[in-house]
């Protein structure tokens, strides 16, 4: 630097030009080695529209960051003619990749302009039209899909996808959905026709399969708003298969984890796939991507009951989405209070229902918030003890929600937690109608929902009649579909319903659900079930190895000593009318609370308590 500054400039210009070229010469694909070229180039006062669409074509193109995209921008305000151009339309395309949308919507439209030709400007338009859904800026959407079809009004490829963008900005900007519905179905119509002409989706060109696939995922959109289970997962598969491209793969993959979480209720099928989505997203350098890819993996891995590391990436999720935006599907309040959501579960049960409530009051959009509502309603009922009036407020509240949303799907799960909310302040009239609406809407519903209904109805019918076996019935259909967190909830609430009339059973089994829930890390819930220890007279639910064998249930010792003679889990089930998850569960819970690793420790402890009880005396002398 103290040399430079004696230089002449002429004499710094030349030497900006020779390590200019001789970083090119060297760099290949390496962006770092390409940005320094370019500096050096603009230095030395030597054109850099070739050198900078190379870097913005390059493989690790998305790495460059805000501050990349701004230093190649500069470069274009110098560069005229057509490289100029190819140079905008690279800037553009990286800045959709990327997720920034503010540069990319300015960039698309000032190309909707200057391009040569008219397929090429209404391509842009299209463009600038998701760059504008993405801003939510519903009004921009249809004026660049208008300035599309205006463009080539006979071309059934930009006809398809204006009609796709301006149905996704009437369906998630401003909820009108028989508009965004119409749209839709005649984009969908389009898009088969053009498929079936060609002869399959098998022979479709690049292009026409893109817009093909995104007719279909705005049919898939229109699905989930209609809450038609069916027709989310068919048009899921129907998407996977019609995708070639990586990326496009990736949002594929959004789509069925969507119908598997949302719909399906299969937290554990889900897990896997979200996993793979993460690590591809990251290794493709997508922020967006991966803020829907680690929101979902969160919310299975909450669902499955690993909620330490449910948490960790849920305030990930947030982290990124703060910077980069929310997916389509989503808004950051949404990713914020699921967050918040899985904290609840994790010993910050009251700042988690007050942080969702912000988060209420933060959302415009009635869809959005009531998705957020959906969360608050149900941590503040088991968490918390709200005033009736409260709750009703809250329930009103929901109530207006669902109908500005339109949303089928939102509305049939807000129906079975306001059928849950009033089962708990004791309106069971008015949890049974919920639960007959619920019926008559959902007559053949998924696995993960039907749990959520048996659970209700468990709640529904506690108050007045025993309703073990309902729960039991509940817990099982949750193991099934793989919510874990849920089953410890039905178990939970099971056995607070015991201390009404079997203290001994009760004690037994929240000192399961305890310890049920500390190895989930369901620290709240933990301290749930320990407050209701405390209030039957134990002072402590942890069990020394000495006395463990003495306090398991009737069932679990039955099943012990099944365990200790050697009986398989298959065999138990057989012998006691079980499932085989009930079992693995009872097993994993007696292994816990006698403190023994394996089954084999479990024989070796029962065999021990046998030679330890004395010979009975009228048998020693008989």
């Amino acid at each position: 630097e103290a040399a430079t500054r004696e230089l002449p400039d002429s004499e710094q210009r030349r030497l900006h030009g020779r390590l200019a070229a001789w970083l090119e010469a060297r760099a290949e694909d390496d962006l770092q080695l390409l940005s320094r070229a370019l500096e050096h180039r603009r230095a030395a006062g030597l054109p850099g529209a070739e050198l900078a669409l190379r870097i913005a074509r390059a493989p690790q193109r998305r790495l460059l960051g805000r501050a990349g995209l701004a230093m190649l921008d500069a470069v274009t305000a110098q560069s005229a003619g057509v490289i100029g151009l190819e140079l905008q339309h690279a800037l553009a395309s990286l800045a959709s990749e990327m997720g920034e949308w503010s540069f990319a919507l300015n960039k698309w439209a000032g190309l909707a302009d200057w391009l040569p030709g008219q397929a090429e400007r209404a391509e842009a338009a299209l463009a600038a039209a998701e760059a504008a859904f993405r801003l939510g800026l519903p009004d921009r959407v249809y004026e660049f899909a208008s300035r599309a079809r205006t463009l080539v009004p006979n071309d059934p490829l930009v006809a398809i996808e204006a009609d796709v963008r301006e149905g996704q900005a009437l369906r998630w900007l401003q909820n009108r959905v028989s508009e965004a519905k119409a749209l839709t179905e005649r984009a969908g119509s389009a898009a088969r026709e053009l498929a079936r002409r060609a002869g399959g989706v098998h022979v479709l060109s690049g292009g026409e399969r893109r817009v093909y696939v995104a007719a279909l995922r705005a049919q898939l959109d229109e699905a989930i708003r209609a809450g038609d289970a069916v027709t989310v997962a068919h048009r899921a598969a129907e998407i996977s298969e019609g995708v070639h491209e990586p990326l496009e793969a990736l949002t594929a993959t959004f789509d069925v984890l969507f119908s598997l979480i949302m719909f399906e209720g299969l937290p554990r099928k889900a897990e896997a796939r979200a996993r793979s989505a993460l690590q591809e997203s990251r290794r493709a350098v997508l922020p967006i991507a991966e803020v829907e890819a680690s929101h979902w993996l969160g919310w299975a891995l909450h669902d499955i009951g690993q909620l330490e590391e449910a948490e960790k990436i849920a305030m990930q999720t947030v982290a990124l989405a703060e910077r980069v935006g929310a997916p389509i599907r989503f808004s950051v309040a949404v990713l914020r209070a699921n967050a918040y959501y899985i904290a609840g579960s994790r010993g910050k049960s009251q700042s988690a229902v007050a942080a969702i409530a912000e988060q209420v009051r933060a959302e415009a959009d009635p869809h959005y918030r009531l998705n957020v509502r959906m969360m608050h309603v149900p941590l503040l009922l088991r968490f918390s003890s709200p005033l009736p009036s409260e709750l009703e407020a809250l329930l009103t509240a929901m109530r207006a929600d669902i109908e500005a949303a339109g949303c089928e799907r939102c509305r049939w799960q807000a129906t079975l937690i306001t059928a849950e909310a009033r089962a708990r302040m004791g309106d069971i009239a008015g949890a049974r109608a919920g639960l007959a609406d619920w019926d008559v809407a959902r007559p053949e519903p998924r696995p993960g929902p039907a749990a959520r209904r048996a659970y209700v109805e468990a709640l529904v019918e506690a108050p007045r009649n025993p309703a073990q076996q309902l729960f039991q019935q509940a817990g099982e259909l949750a193991e099934r579909a793989g919510q874990s967190l849920l089953r410890l909830w039905i178990e939970l609430d099971a056995a607070v319903e015991l201390t009404s009339n079997d203290r001994l059973g009760a004690i037994d089994a929240l000192r399961s659900v305890a310890e049920g829930a500390e190895a989930m890390g369901a620290l709240s819930e933990q301290q749930l079930a320990v407050k209701h220890l405390r209030a039957l007279g134990v002072r402590t639910w942890r069990r020394s190895r000495t006395s463990a064998a003495g306090s398991l249930s009737p069932r679990e010792q039955q099943i012990a000593e099944l365990v200790a003679a050697g009986a398989s889990n298959p065999d138990i089930a057989q012998t006691l009318f079980l499932s085989r998850k009930t079992v693995e569960r009872h097993v994993s819970h007696i292994l816990a609370k006698l403190d023994v690793r394996n089954r084999v420790e479990l024989a070796a402890l029962f065999a021990r308590k046998v030679r330890e009880v004395p010979d009975d005396p009228r048998r020693t002398s008989a």
